[in-house]
C-alpha cells in the first residue's frame, strides 16, 4: 500500500491540501476511470461522475483520518459515488417511464373515448336510417364484404357498393349539421 504524505509546511492548510489532492489525482486517476468504466450503467456519464468523485475526494480530505491508507478511501468513494449515481439513474428512468407509460395511458383513454363518443354518433344516425339501410350498414360496420351483404339480402354487391356509398354521405352531412 502506497502513502501519499501530507506535506506540511509553513504555506498553510489549503496549499498542504492542494499537494495531497493533486498527488492522489495523479496516482488514482487511471484506477478512478477503470472503476468507473467498469461499473457505470451508462457510460454516457463517465466525466460526470469522475468530477463528482474527484469533489468527493477534495470536499473530504481535511476529515480523512488516516485509519486506513489513501488507496482504499479513494475505491470507497469511487465505489460509492458509483453506486448512488447508478441509483439515482435507475430511478430516474424508472420515472421517466411510468411518466410516460401515465402520459401514453392517459392519451389513450382520451382517444377511447374520442372514439367511443363518435362511434356512439354514428350509430344514432344508424338508427335514423331506413330499415334496409340500417341493416346494410350494421353488416358493413361488422366488416361483411359487399358480397356477402348483397347475398344476405338478395342484391348486387354493385348496388350494395352505391347504396354504402350513399349512406355515408348522408350520414357524414348529419354529422357536420
Amino acid at each position: 500500500m502506497i502513502k501519499i504524505p501530507i506535506i506540511f509546511s509553513n504555506s498553510g492548510p489549503l496549499e498542504n491540501r492542494k499537494q495531497t489532492f493533486n498527488s492522489i489525482f495523479h496516482q488514482y486517476r487511471d484506477k478512478i476511470l477503470r472503476l468507473c468504466y467498469s461499473y457505470l450503467d451508462d457510460r454516457n456519464f463517465l466525466e460526470d461522475v469522475f468530477q463528482d468523485i474527484l469533489t468527493a475526494i477534495w470536499v473530504g480530505l481535511p476529515d480523512f483520518r488516516e485509519e486506513s491508507g489513501y488507496g482504499t478511501w479513494v475505491y470507497r468513494i469511487t465505489v460509492n459515488t458509483i453506486f448512488l449515481f447508478n441509483r439515482r439513474e435507475k430511478r430516474k428512468r424508472s420515472e421517466r417511464i411510468s411518466d410516460q407509460m401515465v402520459d401514453r395511458s392517459v392519451a389513450e383513454l382520451e382517444n377511447k373515448i374520442h372514439q367511443e363518443k363518435k362511434l356512439e354518433q354514428l350509430y344514432r344516425e344508424v338508427a335514423r336510417l331506413d330499415e334496409v339501410d340500417r341493416i346494410i350498414m350494421g353488416l358493413y360496420l361488422e366488416g361483411q364484404k359487399y358480397e356477402e351483404i348483397g347475398k344476405i339480402l338478395g342484391l348486387s354487391s354493385n348496388h350494395v357498393g352505391v347504396k354504402i356509398s350513399r349512406i355515408k354521405e348522408k350520414i357524414k352531412k348529419q354529422l357536420e349539421d
